[in-house]
């Protein structure tokens, strides 16, 4: 919770959602570089295939990280979240911003 604001679902699944693209972008470098591996080991390109290994593993690392920091990033408290009623007053101000009938019944 920042500068005393109650916790918002909706931000963290935004930040997570961020995170995980991040995390897409190096799956997808992994799939280039196993790409260019399998292919010089394919044609038996000697000199390529060392510097696709390298790549490779940065890639694997890199990917690694990312996945590290997205999981770690999600420091969302569901439990205290719905046991404290910042879920209905987040439904109850997000149907106000939309100008949505929304009210909670005691």
């Amino acid at each position: 919770m920042q500068d005393g604001q109650r916790p918002s679902l909706e931000r963290a699944l935004d930040k997570t959602e961020s995170a995980a693209e991040g995390v897409l972008r190096a799956a997808s470098a992994v799939t280039s570089a196993l790409k260019r591996f399998r292919g010089a080991a394919h044609v038996g390109n000697l000199r390529d295939l060392r510097a696709a290994i390298v790549a490779t593993d940065q890639a694997l690392v890199g990917l690694r990280q990312q996945f590290a920091d997205a999981r770690d990033g999600w420091d969302f408290d569901e439990e205290a979240y719905f046991e404290d009623g910042s879920f209905a007053a987040e439904l109850l101000e997000t149907a106000e911003r939309l100008n949505l009938g929304l009210f909670q019944l005691s």
